[in-house]
């Protein structure tokens, strides 16, 4: 599972990297390049978040490496996913400053 966990987090921080330099907003499924007012202000925020959550997932990844009892191969997942879920509202609604009024 740890594999898993590392592999997702180098394709997050890739994909991540990618969109920050360059500027391939047309990625973000949940923003439209036609509404949006500041394409590189946009790329590089969504950018800096996925980076963010690839870390957090290389993280969880090397955690369940060390601590390996039943009880954290079960919490750590948990754990992720909600880090994901704030991590993810946290990222759309902030982005919603680059978007046209």
């Amino acid at each position: 599972m740890m594999i898993t966990f590392v592999l997702i987090g180098i394709l997050l921080i890739v994909l991540g990297w990618y969109i920050w330099q360059k500027q391939a907003i047309w990625l973000l499924s949940n923003f439209d390049e036609s509404t949006t007012e500041n394409k590189p202000g946009l790329a590089k925020w969504a950018g800096k978040w996925l980076i963010v959550m690839g870390i957090w997932s290389i993280s969880i990844g090397i955690a369940m490496n060390y601590w390996n009892t039943d009880s954290a191969q079960i919490a750590l997942p948990l754990i992720f996913v909600a880090g994901i879920v704030i991590m993810s509202l946290l990222y759309l609604v902030g982005g919603q400053k680059y978007l046209k009024r």
